[in-house]
Order: structure tokens, then sequence, then C-alpha cells
């Protein structure tokens, strides 16, 4: 679905559609253990007439038959629709069903336990909406559910995201607005294959601003822990510098890493490759922009060192916000990005010299394989 046509179905609505005080939108693909837990949460929300949108993207397993038997029994309106896979039309489609004064965009691994989660939210925001022109939007804080096994790793990730600037806000956190605000927007960007909620939060920043919500969402930690947390956080930075460049193109390289052995090494390798083929301007253009973005992003480091070594998320947080007002002042400018790009040039060729070996090794082994099983299949 394109952004016009959908800009298009979005004008035909009628004045005679039922409205409800809020419209859920959750993009489900293969999600048949998690729901359990989301339909027990949705039922527990009080104080508002809820719409609930499932938007499947091709399901094998059981989510839809789970779906279509929660819609027979929720006191909410519950919606399925089914079409094609990716995460912002998912979102896209669902959200051109919606009929809500305001809209949630949410996670099908998300639970939460307050019954007034979603009434306090939109007070918030309906207050805050009255009190200032231009659009505004919420997220909730965020926790995950491995913190009892890793306490101090996620307990920093959960204050990170707390901190409401750029590149801390991802749809994990639940991401509501106005719904003639999300007209407004064209809804997400579906030519992203990721980081549509990180590039929508973008755009609404340049005429309204985000806030923090009252109440806590819980995610799951499951990529964390399937993908290894050193992995999973390399990655999104990854992408995230990729994001900020300019170059977007690119980011389905990087997306092809994801589990998959040895994914970041190939991807890396490849994404030479395309870098290579740019003329020289455009080359230096995307190092430079990266630089850039590294300067942006520099906060993260003193902030993790003082999370890591104790102290406490308060003064973190004032730690983050003085870093932002007076050192990147001071780095933010063009000899600093130019450093910052020229670092990250030499790192990314260095790791990718180091990377050779395992990509030659993974194409062995699966050459291997592929011959044994060949052999075997002789035999038999």
């Amino acid at each position: 679905m394109s952004r016009r046509k959908l800009r298009s179905d979005l004008d035909t609505m009628t004045c005679c559609d039922p409205t409800y005080d809020l419209s859920i939108v959750i993009p489900v693909f293969n999600e048949q253990d998690a729901l359990p837990g989301l339909f027990a949460a949705l039922e527990s929300q009080v104080g508002l007439s809820l719409e609930i949108i499932f938007s499947d993207g091709g399901s094998e397993d059981r989510s839809t038959a789970l779906i279509d038997t929660y819609r027979l029994s929720s006191r909410h309106r519950v919606v399925l629709t089914r079409g094609e896979r990716g995460r912002s039309c998912q979102l896209n489609r669902g959200g051109q069903l919606a009929h809500g004064t305001w809209m949630l965009f949410l996670h099908a691994d998300s639970v939460w336990s307050q019954a007034d989660l979603f009434f306090r939210a939109v007070q918030t925001l309906n207050d805050e909406r009255q009190r200032e022109d231009g659009p505004v939007a919420g997220h909730f804080s965020l926790r995950f559910s491995g913190e009892a096994l890793r306490p101090r790793f996620y307990r920093y990730l959960s204050e990170k995201a707390a901190l409401n600037l750029p590149g801390t806000i991802f749809g994990d956190q639940g991401m509501m607005l106005h719904r003639t605000t999300w007209h407004d927007l064209n809804g997400y960007d579906e030519t992203l294959p990721v980081l549509e909620d990180v590039e929508l939060v973008e755009r609404l920043s340049r005429s309204g601003r985000m806030i923090s919500l009252p109440g806590v969402l819980i995610t799951s930690s499951r990529r964390y822990e399937e993908d290894g947390r050193l992995y999973r956080q390399f990655l999104n930075a990854l992408l995230l510098v990729i994001f900020a460049s300019g170059q977007r193109s690119l980011l389905p390289v990087a997306m092809g890493s994801y589990r998959s052995d040895h994914g970041i090494a190939r991807a890396l390798i490849v994404l030479m490759q395309r870098l290579w083929q740019l003329p020289l301007s455009a080359w230096w253009c995307f190092w430079y922009c990266c630089g850039s973005a590294v300067v942006r992003y520099l906060w993260v480091v003193p902030f993790r060192v003082y999370w890591w070594r104790g102290g406490s998320p308060r003064l973190a947080r004032k730690l983050v916000s003085r870093w932002n007002v007076t050192i990147l002042t001071v780095l933010d400018r063009r000899l600093c990005h130019s450093a910052a790009a020229v670092t990250l040039i030499i790192v990314f060729y260095l790791t990718v010299l180091l990377s050779l070996p395992w990509c030659a090794d993974s194409v062995f082994r699966r050459r291997l394989s592929s011959v044994k099983g060949e052999i075997d299949e002789f035999d038999v």
C-alpha cells in the first residue's frame, strides 16, 4: 500500500463511522506464544472504549486462529486484517481501519500490569494537546521480561529508553498519537525494511514533540537472548548509524545479518562492496554522515560507563542532559565529524579484514555439508 493511497483511503472515511476512545494497532507474524498474555492484558483495561486491530503478515502458526477465538470472547471491538508481511505496511493497513480518537501502535509481545494504563495515557495526551499547539505523541517506559536473569543489563536498556532522546524511542515502547496527527503524517514509511518507528518519530519531531507517558510496558527479551546481547546491540547500532547517514537503501544489507551464522561479518563485506560502487564524493558523504551520527550519539558512552559503575538513574539522566548541552555543543563541528568519519573508516575496514576468515570458514562448512548430503543420498 502506497502512502498516497493511504492518504486517499483515510480521506474517504465518513463521519457516521463509529468512534472509539482508542484504537490499538498490533502487527502480528507467528506470535502464538505471546498472544495469550497480550489478550489478558487488553481485557484488563478500564475507563476507555477500545478498538483492537490485529494486522497479520501471513502467520504460519496458530496466531490467526487465536485471534479469531479472542474476537468472539472479548468485550472490546476486535478486528483482524491479513495482507503483505512487513512491519510498516502491516501498521499502515491496521491504521487505515482505525476509528479511535487516539491511536496506539503496539508490539504483540508487550504486556503490562496496570488496569488504567491506557486511560491515564490518553488523559495525559489530552492535557498536553490542550496546553500547547502542535502535534504531540507519547511512549511508555519500558522493562524487559529477562530483567530478573540479567538485572544490570536490562535495567540499563530500560533507563536508556526513558531518556526520550533521538535514537532511544522505538516501537516496543508503544507509540500513541491522535488520529488526525497520524493522518497528517501519512502513516509509516513503507520503503523502510526496519526503523520505521524511528523515522516516524523523526518526522513528528519536526513539527511536534514526543513525551513520556505514565506507566510501564514489559516487552520480551527473546531477541537479546536468542541472538546474543552484544550481537544485538552491535546490529542495532549499525542500523541506526546507516539510517542517520541518509543511505537508507543500505539498510537491507544490514538487515540480512539477522538470525544467521556470522551474519554481521557477511553484511559488512556486502556493505563494503556496495560502497565501492559509489562515486568518491558519495562515498565520503556516506562516511561523513555516519561520523556526524556517531558524534550525536556519543552521549551513550558516558551514560553506559556511569550506569555500569553503579550510578543512580536520576544522576545518569542528568549527566546525559549536561553532556548534550555543553560537550555536544563543542563537538558538533565539521572537524569533529570528519575525525569521527575517518575513525569509522579505519575501524570498518579493519573489521572487514578480520571477518574474512570467519566468512570463508562458514562458506567452507556449508559446502562441505552440501557435499556430504549428496554423498549420503548417493549411498542410499
